[in-house]
């Protein structure tokens, strides 16, 4: 909107009413800057990103099997670290780069060391064969990778030769015979802290006679010390205390333990692990405020500048508005196209830019002005996962190539959601443009493309699901419930998949002189937007150019319909009685305005 001459005033968005809602009331962009200085609501999206890469690298090395998702959210989380450090203009954004960045290595340490702990024994005993009855008198090498074993009847533990060896615990062994007068052994009941020092063993309720089978005790764990070397003390300690003759590979058992609980054990300890690192890393946020406040820093807190632009940070939003929002006309066709720069502050712009592009964030954090709307983002999310999730359950059953069950899997989570994102916003997305107020609590309306798309997405899963079903039970190998729960991880290829493809899509536009250009990445079409806007930007306030106005737009100023053009349907204006936000106050329509307008 053109001013009346004179240089762009700092009284942005003010002109409509003051920062205490009094009429005609002006605020400084000095006072503005102290007042988004002080913690509040729109802090919480960065102050938590530390923790959401944390969390997504952790998961990916510690909870899912295999490199391959390790390494892709390793690559996603670091370079998005190292594009946040080199674009980011403010210090304090600088030191959550910096988090970031640390973040990142700390989650894939923690990662690796929860997998070493309790993945690798949990896969080990997953894969290991179990023999059952097994003859006492057999070579411990002959069930040298059995991960359980039931021996022949009237086979116990002799609780009366146990010994308990002190290393910091206590050790328990006894040996397992089928006669309480043997004087060798090779196999041998273990346990921790469940015996006394000598002649009484009762781990595993060794002292039930019934009892016949446990879990072979190994060291699966590459990089940890496991427990076998102390469990190897006692069992030399009581071959000696009782005269017995102990092989060099004698075979150690957790009795009445089975194959199920021990696999439970360690996934439970392993998921435990994760929950509890991600609940102590939440604090980083109200640590990381609590260091801003500390030392006068601040996220937002910096004045209008060619290098900060604030006005833009009053149009983001995320997920829902629970006061009706005004927002300017252009916003909801900026949204559409992607638009990635913003506020001038990479971070707080990709956070904006992956709540209203990512396939499964934006189902619930996409702008509410958005015109591609979340319950289509929850169809197309949803669809894409049945999809790509039981076609690779059933290529799973049928090819044991781990290559191709890798490549097929990034090939769906990449193509087939961006294939239904594209059609549902080609047919099914209404835009209009001539919109300026949104009415969060307001439902949805629904064409017949946008029902007809819904409907046909939904019949291409249940088929695809109903066919992938059927290859699975026509090959003997698993059931589909077994096929379809070793293949859960696509969640999380889907999930990662989409943060790194972000970063190196490709962009291709035109410039103000309708050139051609071209960019990669998020991080590259942010650079050229930004130079594109503040160029702009600076032009327009050298000449004496007003910079803009939410007021003007919400009520229509500039929106005249031009001559011989057809006239539009007309956009629900402003209605008397209600109070619309707009940037630093509030406008309320009169009677005559609503009349006007509406």
């Amino acid at each position: 909107m053109k001013g009346q001459g004179g240089p762009a005033p700092a009284d942005y968005g003010a002109v409509e009413s003051g920062e205490n809602g009094k009429k005609g009331g002006i605020v400084t962009e000095e006072e503005r800057a102290k007042q988004r200085a002080k913690p509040s609501w729109k802090d919480l999206p960065p102050l938590l990103l530390p923790w959401f890469l944390f969390g997504m690298v952790l998961l990916s090395t510690a909870l899912v099997q295999g490199s391959t998702l390790c390494i892709l959210a390793l690559s996603a989380s670091g370079l998005l670290s190292i594009g946040f450090l080199v674009f980011s203009r403010a210090p304090a954004w600088k030191v959550l780069s910096f988090v970031c960045m640390g973040v990142t290595a700390v989650g894939w340490g923690m990662g690796l060391y929860d997998e070493a702990k309790y993945l690798y024994p949990f896969h080990f005993y997953e894969r290991s064969p179990s023999y059952l009855s097994v003859d006492l008198t057999s070579k411990p090498g002959s069930v040298g990778d059995a991960g359980f074993l039931r021996f022949q009847d009237g086979t116990h533990v002799d609780s009366t030769r146990g010994v308990g060896f002190v290393s910091g615990a206590l050790w328990c062994a006894a040996p397992v015979v089928q006669n309480d007068s043997v004087t060798s052994a090779s196999y041998w009941a273990v346990g921790k802290d469940c015996c006394r020092m000598r002649a009484w063993f009762n781990c595993g309720d060794a002292m039930n006679q019934s009892v016949r089978s446990g879990v072979v005790i190994r060291d699966a764990s590459p990089i940890l010390k496991g427990e076998l070397p102390q469990y190897m003390a006692a069992a030399r300690m009581a071959a000696e205390t009782y005269g017995m003759n102990l092989p060099p590979d004698p075979v150690f058992i957790r009795w009445n333990d089975t194959p199920e609980a021990n696999q439970a054990w360690y996934w439970n300890n392993a998921v435990s692990f994760v929950i509890y690192s991600l609940l102590v890393f939440l604090l980083l946020a109200p640590l990381f405020l609590l260091l801003l406040t500390c030392t006068g820093a601040s996220l937002f807190g910096m004045e209008a500048s060619e290098r900060f632009h604030p006005e833009k940070l009053d149009l983001i939003s995320f997920g829902f508005d629970w006061t009706p929002r005004a927002y300017p006309g252009y916003l909801r066709q900026d949204l559409l196209n992607n638009r990635s720069f913003w506020t001038g502050e990479i971070i707080e712009d990709y956070l904006f830019h992956a709540a209203n592009r990512h396939v499964y964030l934006s189902c619930l954090l996409s702008h509410p002005a958005h015109p591609y709307k979340k319950w289509q983002r929850i169809i197309v999310a949803g669809v894409a996962t049945v999809v790509s999730w039981s076609l690779v359950a059933a290529v799973s059953t049928w090819a044991s190539s781990w290559m191709l069950r890798n490549v097929m899997m990034i090939f769906l989570c990449l193509t087939f959601r961006n294939a239904l994102k594209l059609v549902f916003i080609s047919y099914g997305v209404q835009t209009d443009s001539d919109q300026h107020v949104h009415h969060s609590a307001t439902a949805s309306d629904f064409s017949m493309n946008q029902l007809g798309l819904a409907l046909l997405f939904i019949l291409l899963a249940v088929s695809t699901c109903g066919a992938s079903m059927a290859l699975i039970n026509a090959n003997a190998k698993s059931s589909s419930g077994e096929a379809m729960s070793d293949s859960t991880d696509v969640f999380a290829y889907m999930y990662v998949l989409d943060f790194l493809v972000d970063l190196f899509t490709p962009y291709l536009g035109r410039d103000n002189n309708r050139s051609n250009t071209w960019a990669i990445g998020f991080f590259g079409r942010w650079v050229y937007e930004r130079n594109e806007f503040e160029s702009a930007k600076s032009q327009m306030q050298n000449q004496k150019f007003r910079w803009s106005s939410l007021g003007a737009e919400v009520f229509g100023v500039g929106s005249e319909r031009k001559p011989g053009q057809k006239k539009k349907t007309p956009s629900p204006g402003p209605q008397e009685g209600q109070q619309y936000l707009v940037p630093h106050g509030t406008i309320e329509p009169t009677q005559g305005q609503a009349k006007k307008l509406g």
